[in-house]
């Protein structure tokens, strides 16, 4: 529709193409008008007046949009129409979201072209412009939909991870029992002959006797840190030497330890006879973390117990084929039918009832998957079943061992032994004197500076948990007064520390208890060694 009052100089422009106009104004689906200078509508269609809920073209003419609509709604777009009528440079793909009269709300997208009469002067402009509210409804869906998949993506992983941290737990009560059963193991004989040796005192005269009751001791007591030790080894987090490489033959040996307080102990006690081997050959480094091959290995082992309810043999074997490691963990147990077989990497996928959780073959898939490499599982029922895994291997580089200062080249020394554990005291002082050094002792923090602010020492060794004053504390401290002087921590937490290397600041070398002699003596070489003592 076209008023003949308003700008007639905008349908001169058009003469000979008037047809052409009225034809396009009445039969295109999007909107087309046009607008003289100041921006008034001089003709618009249908379409158009249908998207402002409007009966007639002819309820817009002669108005401009802040006739028609809110001014929020059309001021930015206003603003860019003024800038095309000054400039005649044309706008493409301008945004607008209006509200008709119907309260309706819809979004606008289009172009605005300068319109110019015969000389070249601007007189108006055309609009052409689509409705893209079902674009922009599809638009706010999908991210609607988006933002409630990525929330449950997030709940998703936290639920694995608390079942993931399920299944470990599990894994790590077994492994606890284990080492409970062999710390109790390991108590007995040391228990037994220093009670033997404190009522019968007589019995330190037979100089033979005495020694082989101490070296039994001794081994007891060995054996019962290395039962601690095999604990933490499940749960330790790999350390960045580790990240990219692992030693697979290393990790097989420690998961028949970890595992045997299970495989060995516990059924055994149930009459059930199962016997681990391992058939390790020389093979290179594999692109994976110690600790998850440590993980990988217990689970497949723990998998190939239970398969075994009978008893049987588990045989672990490596060797290397062409770029690739592969690991075999066979059974004797069960085996599987074809249909758990195919099943069995589907995540909590069990035949253990209650007691499992599906998680042990679906995380051995998925660590086999991300390290590029391969899993198969070769079984059939009353044959056993073999768990084999390939992945890539990584040449290690060959690091050189640390240089250690043998004992006897230790210069006689004054030691300060800083420790809140009576018997702790009483063991370095023996260690220390045994080696003709000078010992003084101080039983917490604040005694030990005191001590160290009044004498003249060569050496300082502390503990870490003391009441009153840190072994953390004690070491910064001393550095203040001297920076010079070697410092050993001894600590319950030494492991750990040297694992996540946490090192306290002025502390050089620090020790796990419980230590050997030898340990004590290789660490005060470390020490003397870092501070350029020898």
């Amino acid at each position: 529709m076209t008023s003949p009052t308003i700008n007639n100089t905008l349908g001169k422009v058009f003469t000979g193409n008037v047809n052409l106009l009225d034809l396009l104004m009445d039969n295109l689906p999007e909107i087309l008008f046009l607008k003289d200078r100041n921006l008034r509508f001089v003709q618009t269609n249908e379409a158009h007046a249908a998207i402002m809920g409007l009966s007639s073209p002819d309820e817009v003419i002669g108005k401009t949009d802040f006739d028609l609509f809110p001014a929020l709604d059309v001021q930015s777009v206003h603003e860019q129409e003024e800038k095309v009528i000054k400039t005649g440079q044309p706008v493409f793909s301008l945004e607008q979201k209006i509200s008709n009269s119907c309260g309706e709300t819809c979004w606008l997208c289009g172009h605005r072209i300068p319109i110019k009469d015969e000389k070249g002067d601007i007189i108006g402009l055309l609009g052409l412009i689509r409705n893209i509210s079902p674009t922009k409804k599809m638009e706010q869906e999908l991210r609607d939909v988006n933002m409630r998949l990525s929330h449950a993506l997030t709940q998703l992983k936290q639920t694995q991870q608390k079942i993931i941290q399920h299944e470990r737990l599990n894994a790590l009560g077994e492994m606890a029992s284990g080492v409970a059963h062999d710390f109790n193991n390991a108590l007995m004989p040391i228990l037994g002959y220093t009670d033997v040796l404190i009522a019968k005192p007589e019995i330190l005269v037979k100089t033979e006797e005495t020694l082989g009751m101490l070296k039994d001791i001794r081994m007891a007591a060995m054996d019962a840190a290395q039962a601690v030790r095999r604990l933490r080894e499940f749960y330790r987090m790999s350390s960045e030497e580790e990240k990219y490489k692992g030693n697979l033959n290393k990790q097989v040996e420690t998961a028949v330890i970890l595992t045997r307080p299970k495989w060995q102990s516990e059924m055994g006690a149930k009459g059930i006879h199962i016997s681990v081997k391992t058939e390790l050959q020389d093979i290179p480094m594999v692109n994976a973390k110690e600790s998850q091959l440590r993980e990988i290995l217990i689970n497949l082992i723990l998998n190939a117990v239970d398969a075994m309810p009978d008893g049987g043999t588990i045989t672990l074997n490596t060797r290397k084929e062409h770029n690739m490691v592969v690991l075999e963990v066979c059974d004797t147990g069960m085996g599987m039918t074809d249909d758990v077989r195919h099943r069995c990497f589907e995540p909590f996928f069990t035949t253990k009832g209650d007691a499992g959780t599906g998680l042990g073959l679906s995380m051995a898939y998925g660590f086999a998957k991300r390290q590029n490499g391969t899993i198969d599982i070769i079984s059939a029922p009353g044959k056993g079943t073999k768990v084999a895994i390939c992945l890539p291997t990584e040449e290690a580089e060959v690091l050189e061992p640390p240089v250690e200062i043998p004992a006897f080249m230790i210069p006689q020394m004054r030691i300060l032994v800083i420790d809140d554990e009576p018997y702790a005291c009483k063991l370095f002082n023996m260690y220390l004197k045994a080696d003709k050094h000078i010992v003084d002792i101080a039983s917490n923090g604040k005694d030990g500076m005191a001590k160290f602010s009044s004498g003249s020492y060569d050496f300082v060794i502390t503990d870490r948990a003391m009441p009153d004053m840190s072994g953390d504390q004690v070491a910064a401290a001393i550095r203040e007064v001297n920076n010079k002087i070697p410092i050993i921590m001894v600590t319950g937490f030494g492991d750990i520390m040297n694992e996540n290397k946490e090192c306290p600041e002025g502390v050089d070398v620090v020790l796990c208890k419980p230590v050997t002699r030898l340990e004590f003596q290789n660490a005060i070489a470390r020490a003397l060694a870092i501070r350029g003592k020898t």
